[in-house]
């Protein structure tokens, strides 16, 4: 079997500080709170808008996030729990980001790979391709600072000196290492790198919470699809903030996630050997037809 590339589709939760979303208590609660923000636009009515093979899902009234603020009062910024290698991807996921916000430029932006090959290490390779990406955004004035969550000391910093734009952000999620790496800590002291914690899931969706999701969008009327051929990969997760500089507080804040249809395409009709049958075929319609119209 191989693969075709059908539709994609983004999923925008809205501001979900203004729904009435039932929240879990406790270690549950950040597991949940992707899901259930992402889950929230197949709850009631949604507004759907094509591009081309592109449909966006929105789950709430579609307007300026930033509200009545100006741009100078507000930080802004993005975490992308990044589900796929591929540059488009990332690139994708990112102007997303940008356009959901309202915003030409970013104050943060931090990737973390934690999701796209759950339970095999992060290669050094799989980060640079990303880097460059990064680089970009931040060369055409669309991210001020970027960084990186959740990889390993050796590999953070064999990539800090590796790269031209250096990461100014260093996330890590203390329920999986309860204790800062001194080796970190120092590196980060000395380059004037932030270090900071976090509390997000390690995996942004499950296997378990994708399939859910993906079983939302199979049974809406305008994905339906009666062939078995079509499955859903999930691309990335964005989270966005807006804080209110002034006040300290996180004024707006969704999440953002992207689908790839994958259309299978049998084997035996696109091999040469396939195609020889195909052709074969052909020929033998011909000679028949031409058989019958001399006879005629």
């Amino acid at each position: 079997m191989d693969t075709a590339c059908g539709q994609s589709i983004i999923l925008s939760s809205g501001n979900i500080l203004t729904k009435s979303i039932a929240w879990k208590n406790g270690s549950d609660a950040a597991n949940e709170e992707v899901y259930e923000s992402l889950k929230s636009c197949f709850d009631g009515p949604s507004k759907i808008i094509q591009t081309g093979d592109v449909y966006e899902v929105f789950g709430d009234d579609i307007k300026n996030v930033n509200g009545d603020s100006e741009r100078q009062d507000l930080k802004i910024s993005l975490k992308i729990f990044l589900y796929s290698p591929e540059k488009g991807d990332l690139a994708s996921s990112i102007e997303k980001g940008l356009r959901l916000t309202s915003s030409e430029t970013l104050d943060t932006l931090v990737v973390t790979f934690s999701g796209h090959m759950e339970g095999i290490p992060i290669s050094l390779d799989i980060v640079k391709s990303a880097w460059l990406i990064l680089e970009d955004m931040v060369r055409n004035g669309k991210v001020k600072v970027i960084g990186l969550s959740d990889v390993d000391t050796q590999l953070f910093i064999q990539l800090h000196d590796w790269a031209q734009i250096k990461p100014g952000i260093i996330q890590i999620n203390l329920a999986s290492c309860c204790v800062v790496p001194p080796e970190l800590a120092d590196f980060c002291k000395k380059e004037g790198i932030q270090l900071l914690t976090h509390s997000d899931p390690i995996n942004a969706l499950s296997q378990e919470k994708i399939n859910m999701l993906i079983e939302a969008l199979a049974s809406h009327d305008t994905f339906k699809s009666e062939s078995s051929s079509v499955h859903w990969d999930l691309k990335w997760v964005v989270r966005y903030q807006v804080h209110l500089k002034s006040r300290g507080v996180v004024a707006t804040k969704g999440l953002i996630d992207g689908f790839g249809q994958r259309i299978k395409i049998n084997y035996f009709a696109t091999s040469n050997f396939g195609m020889g049958i195909v052709k074969w075929s052909y020929m033998c319609l011909q000679a028949a037809r031409n058989i019958s119209w001399s006879n005629t």
